[in-house]
Parts: C-alpha cells; sequence; structure tokens
C-alpha cells in the first residue's frame, strides 16, 4: 500500500509553549516530562525560564515541523490527550505519536506488599525474573534469616537498568551467567509492572497531556480494528510496543514502529519530517514503513561517509 500525507496523523504530548511547560513543571502536575527534563538536563537552582530556555529550541523544531507537515495534508493534533490518540487510530491509516517515556526504576515505597511479593516468587509465571530474583537475593542477602526489601528492589533495578543500556555490567553478569540462554531476555519496568501487579504499584509508561499512563491503562489505546501502521516517536518504546501488541490470537493486526534505545527529539522530528516528504512526492511509491526505512539507511550511509573522509 502506498501511503500520503493525507493517511497521517501526528499525536504531539510535549509542552510547546512557555506557558504549558511552566505548568506541567509543578510537582502536581500528572504530566511526567517537564519536570524529568529539568531533573536530567538543567542544574540544581535552575529557575522555570532557564530549564525552559535549555527545552525551547527543541519545542521550536517540532511547531515548525508540524506546521510543515500539516500543510502537505497531514493531522496534526498538538497537546495530544490518551483520547486524541484512538482517535487518530479510529480514522488514520498511520499514527505517529511524539511523547515521553519516563522509564522509572522501582523505589522501595512503590512496594505495597513486600510479604506478599516474597511469598509469590516460587509461582511466578516469568522463568527468567524468578530464576535473577532467586540468584541474587542469595548472592546478595544480608541476613541469612530475612530478606531485606533493598535486595530486591536492587535486583529488579538491575535488570532495567541493562534493558535500558543494553550493557551487560559484571554484577548483572554473575547472576545471569547460570541461568540458561533460552530464559534471558531484556526487562522493562512495563514487565515488572506485569508480573508484580498488586504488589508494586505500576509506573507512567508514557506521556499525554492529561496525564501519564501506566501500560495497565494504555491496553485500549489502539482499537482491536486498526491494521495499519504505529510509530511510537518515543524513547525505549520497543517494550511499551511489544506490551500493546500482546501475542497469540490476541496479536494485533498493525505494524509497530519502535525505538530500542534512548533517542533525542531533534533526530525523531528529522526523520519524520523527511518521511513526510517522501510521502509527498507524486513519484512516491513507499508506504510509511518503507518510507522511514529509506530515511534512516540514507543517515547511516551519510554517517559512514563522513567516518570514511576523516579517516583519510
Amino acid at each position: 500500500m502506498i501511503h500520503r500525507p493525507t493517511d497521517c496523523g501526528l499525536a504531539i504530548s510535549y509542552p510547546l509553549s512557555y506557558k504549558e511547560f511552566k505548568r506541567e513543571l509543578n510537582a502536581n502536575a500528572q504530566q511526567r516530562f517537564a519536570r524529568d527534563y529539568a531533573q536530567s538536563s538543567s542544574w540544581p537552582g535552575a529557575t522555570t525560564k532557564e530549564i525552559w530556555n535549555g527545552f525551547s529550541k527543541f519545542a521550536s523544531i517540532i511547531r515548525k515541523t508540524a506546521k510543515n507537515v500539516k500543510k502537505n495534508g497531514v493531522t496534526v493534533v498538538y497537546s495530544a490527550s490518551k483520547q486524541d490518540v484512538i482517535n487518530l487510530f479510529k480514522t488514520k491509516k498511520v499514527v505517529t505519536f511524539f511523547s515521553h517515556n519516563p522509564n522509572d526504576f522501582v523505589k522501595k515505597d512503590e512496594i505495597t506488599d513486600f510479604k506478599r511479593l516474597l511469598s509469590t516468587l516460587n509461582s511466578l509465571d516469568d522463568e527468567y525474573i524468578k530464576k535473577f530474583l532467586k540468584l541474587y537475593i542469595e548472592k546478595y542477602r544480608t541476613n541469612d534469616k530475612n530478606i531485606n526489601i533493598e535486595v530486591i528492589v536492587d535486583a529488579l533495578n538491575l535488570l532495567i537498568e541493562t534493558s535500558l543500556t543494553m550493557h551487560k555490567t559484571k554484577r548483572f553478569e554473575a547472576i545471569a551467567a547460570y541461568i540458561q540462554p533460552e530464559y534471558r531476555r531484556t526487562i522493562s519496568r512495563i514487565d515488572i509492572d506485569v508480573v508484580f501487579s498488586g504488589v508494586i504499584l505500576p509506573s507512567p509508561a508514557v506521556d499525554f497531556s492529561d496525564g501519564a499512563r501506566t501500560f495497565f491503562e494504555l491496553k485500549h489505546l489502539i482499537p482491536s480494528t486498526f491494521d495499519g501502521i504505529c510509530d511510537f516517536s518515543i524513547c525505549y518504546s520497543k517494550y511499551l510496543g511489544d506490551a500493546l501488541k500482546g501475542s497469540g490470537t490476541d496479536r494485533g493486526r498493525y505494524t509497530c514502529l519502535v525505538n530500542n534505545l534512548s533517542t533525542d527529539i531533534e533526530s525523531r522530528v528529522f526523520i519524520y519530517k523527511h518521511v513526510i516528504e517522501i510521502l509527498s512526492s507524486q513519484k512516491n511509491k513507499y508506504d510509511y514503513a518503507e518510507a522511514n526505512y529509506v530515511v534512516r539507511k540514507k543517515i547511516l550511509e551519510m554517517i559512514e561517509i563522513r567516518s570514511s573522509q576523516k579517516q583519510k
């Protein structure tokens, strides 16, 4: 199928004005991006204006690109709520979502029933998490009789950290080396929330303008009838995409484009801009996923050319 810009919808949940950003920076705000950005990209004591100035260049790039693709026929939704995204899935063949994944680690106070958590370790359906926790407890427990909650939290966060960085530390390998290869896989915070549902408070998985949502609140985000292309232009969206698509007979019939690792906003917007340019051409022969591949391949070719030129 050949896609045109009119087949595409773009949902943007980022705060693109100082007023929106300031509102989301409030400690009581339901959205997460502004506060997470302040924590990761500013300095202690920075004012709201200073924090916004750091992000404003990216907001400007998003606004400019959104304005241009809208002229080409893309349906653009700013300050996208959860319902806005659902509506795009109902009306468009291609839906792209520019948003933020908080990527939270497990905090001790999120474990609501530690005794119940311990009692379920032997009966966990997820063999990898079960084996990893048991080995970790055996190696790092500080008390022969009792298991400290900190040991469990450290073990779970080591699994999450390894999936986010794709770097296997010596501490991780010291445990995973004793687990059969067929059980080993990357574990995200979503996996932890699902496996320990009821004993660990679920973490927000993605931001919307009307508040961040956990995975459990996203199960009906993509209608079962949708068979188009979903582009989660979000950091670490592989885990969200896999979880939402499901498995077996319930697995979604749509194509899902995701990111394995953290990706900067400017790169994601750059790719989207050029994908829509391809779809806008009268000579276009691609669907959205194919055009996306063409753009990414071209970027890699340019990087290789520049790298070879520097080596000469």
